[in-house]
């Protein structure tokens, strides 16, 4: 059942929770929303150990999404983990983040003592998007977000880069705040492992290769933080949350220490 918390600015934020136990915050990917931690099958497979809470961040799923770019802020967005922590009762917390939401995960282990031990998969250290990517997205994603919000839906669908069977359905895709999202990012500190004040796993996929080239030349300070780093064979950026057995394997004694 979708539960929503408000925002000091005023932003509802969407999240959900069952299951007992110490508890575990759940965060997506850009673009993303909370169900897909429940269709990977995490809710059936953690509820009886954890109290699990999925959220939306702002500007996806049913949480709001302002059209100020100040809204998508750093401050912000660990501001809304804080209020739906505190709406459930958790001074406490365990972190899990996918992508964009491990990025949320790392900005927390880094500067909230409430944030216990985290789980990166799918994200790394330092810079997340620089200028030349966030131009790279942009140049993507612009014709899109025009396109839906002059409700052009034949100008969205020719700039969609989807395969024609997918193009209708791909309508849904939140291409203006994930711009708004991604512009932020490049502004957010780049925290480095040394700044964690908490235990952390960082999981990465063999095929997720933008991740993982990131990933190569920070193994040395991960090691020097106590951080540790599991490397999957097979797996793309995706699949560090679909293959849910393979993901579970290294996260489950982490999480159960």
């Amino acid at each position: 059942m979708t539960r929503f918390v408000t925002a000091p600015d005023g932003v509802r934020v969407a999240y959900e929770v069952e299951g007992a136990g110490p508890p575990l915050l759940f965060l997506h990917g850009l673009s993303g929303s909370r169900g897909y931690w429940r269709e990977s099958g995490y809710f059936d497979a953690l509820s009886g150990r954890f109290t699990l809470v999925a959220m939306d961040t702002r500007g996806f799923g049913e949480s709001g999404a302002p059209d100020d770019p100040a809204a998508y802020t750093e401050d912000r967005v660990l501001g809304d983990t804080l209020a739906v922590m505190d709406a459930v009762g958790a001074e406490r917390f365990m972190v899990w983040g996918h992508s964009f939401g491990a990025t949320i995960a790392r900005q927390l282990g880094a500067t909230s003592d409430r944030a216990m031990r985290i789980i990166m998969a799918g994200g790394h250290f330092g810079v997340i998007f620089d200028a030349e990517q966030v131009a790279e997205l942009e140049a993507e994603l612009e014709p899109l977000a025009d396109a839906l919000a002059a409700s052009d839906l034949t100008a969205a669908l020719d700039a969609l880069d989807a395969p024609p069977e997918e193009r209708e359905a791909s309508l849904v895709f939140p291409a203006r705040t994930t711009l708004l999202t991604a512009r932020s990012l490049a502004s957010w500190r780049p925290f480095q492992p040394a700044d964690l004040r908490c235990p952390a796993l960082v999981i990465a996929g063999t095929r997720d290769t933008r991740v993982l080239e990131a990933l190569e030349p920070q193994r040395e300070a991960l090691r020097a933080a106590g951080a540790r780093l599991a490397v999957l064979p097979g797996l793309d950026h995706g699949q560090l949350v679909t293959e849910r057995e393979a993901v579970l394997a290294v996260a489950l004694p982490f999480l159960s220490e």
